[in-house]
């Protein structure tokens, strides 16, 4: 007989670092027990919670990923900082996108990854006890990577009111030394403009704070391209900007981001990842060399994603989620509907699970600020959205 559970969740917590502490428990165990349940009563499971793109990748990539493969050199380490081939080739498309030039050299980090660079940027330039401000609701890893550095976390509440931007006065009453923005904004899928980009520069510079842009989106979009950070004038005195491969060519499982901007930001995350990780596989930075050498790819994401909002979007006019289609992303972000006695993020995506068999992201997991909202991820078949929406429809009808 094993030793009962309340004790071996003992022993593990007092094997751990204490830094670890806060991050041991799963907030959605109740959620996952609610969608297990329904699994086992036989209920066709609709999945809308997870961002993680379900269709296959684009086939030229594929095929020079194949290609690559059989190259002699394909199994020898990497270049730490990326192979220059990939760096050359994002930067030319940086160049083209936004009309700023990049040093492959000095200002461009290959990641596996963005995620695994937003986790370690602190530990690279925060020192215990200063403050990191981040967006609320916003990306867990911001905060998880502050809190492992040993930083005093700092939430900017994101408002619709006001269009999902922070309220910068926030950031005169305390000493920041790192400041994460994220735009286009996951979950709320807002846009910042220029305008507000210049007038963050501007505090950054003024108040020595760090600035990062994740734009982990920047190519998801559907009408105004996103603007990025470094288009501001000297922007690369205080900012960087993290992207995403993954989510650009619709490839999560192929982790492949970059980190551009301040060379000597870019550095000092080049100088812990050689600490870290040996870098990305070759023939897959190989196969992204070729990819962003190639705007239509990135158009095909894109009109693959527009079809599926616009399919969302218009299945539910006149519904209790009915709402505005977004500029960007690959998610739906919707205020909880009021009337089914539950009055919290958790409480009605478990109500969804229970009544429709439909799964969301509660707002509460991106942070207290994304209480009483939910996400939705267009990153499922297109029968799967057009069954979901069905029987969210129903629920309307349910309420008349």
């Amino acid at each position: 007989m094993g030793l009962p559970k309340a004790i071996l969740r003992f022993i593990f917590k007092n094997m751990v670092a204490k830094r670890l502490e806060p991050f041991l428990s799963y907030p959605f165990a109740e959620l996952d027990r609610a969608k297990a349940e329904a699994i086992n009563r036989g209920v066709s499971v609709i999945d809308f919670g997870v961002g993680d793109p379900e269709s296959f990748p684009p086939e030229e990539i594929v095929d020079i990923l194949a290609f690559e493969l059989n190259r002699s050199d394909a199994y020898r380490y990497p270049s730490y900082e990326g192979e220059r081939e990939l760096r050359e080739s994002f930067c030319e498309f940086f160049s083209w996108r936004y009309g700023v030039n990049l040093d492959p050299e000095r200002e461009c980090l290959v990641l596996i990854g963005s995620k695994e660079g937003i986790a370690h940027l602190p530990l690279a330039i925060v020192n215990p006890g200063e403050f990191v401000a981040l967006p609320d609701p916003g990306y867990p890893v911001y905060a998880f990577g502050a809190s492992i550095a040993g930083a005093k976390l700092l939430p900017l509440n994101l408002r619709e009111e006001n269009n999902w931007l922070p309220d910068l006065s926030l950031l005169a009453k305390n000493n920041v030394r790192l400041w994460y923005l994220n735009y286009p904004s996951n979950p709320t899928t807002a846009l910042a403009s220029l305008d507000f980009f210049e007038e963050v520069i501007r505090i950054a510079r003024q108040k020595g704070i760090v600035v990062v842009n994740d734009a982990a989106y920047s190519e998801i979009y559907f009408d105004t391209p996103p603007r990025s950070i470094l288009e501001v004038r000297e922007a690369k005195k205080v900012a960087v900007e993290f992207h995403s491969a993954s989510k650009t060519f619709g490839i999560p499982g192929v982790r492949v981001g970059f980190l551009v901007g301040n060379d000597e930001i870019v550095r000092a995350l080049s100088v812990l990842k050689k600490n870290i990780d040996s870098g990305q596989f070759k023939p897959i930075q190989r196969a992204l060399a070729y990819a962003y050498r190639r705007a239509e790819i990135m158009d095909g994401i894109r009109s693959l994603y527009r079809h599926r909002r616009d399919l969302f979007v218009g299945s539910l006019v006149g519904t209790l989620f009915d709402g505005p289609a977004p500029e960007a992303t690959f998610y739906i972000w919707r205020k909880i509907p009021h009337g089914f006695g539950v009055n919290n993020s958790k409480g009605f995506t478990k109500f969804l699970i229970e009544k429709l068999g439909i799964i969301v992201l509660p707002g509460v997991g991106m942070g207290e600020g994304g209480e009483g909202y939910i996400r939705f991820s267009l990153t499922l078949p297109e029968p799967d959205i057009i069954e979901g929406c069905r029987r969210l429809a129903s629920l309307t009808r349910a309420a008349l």
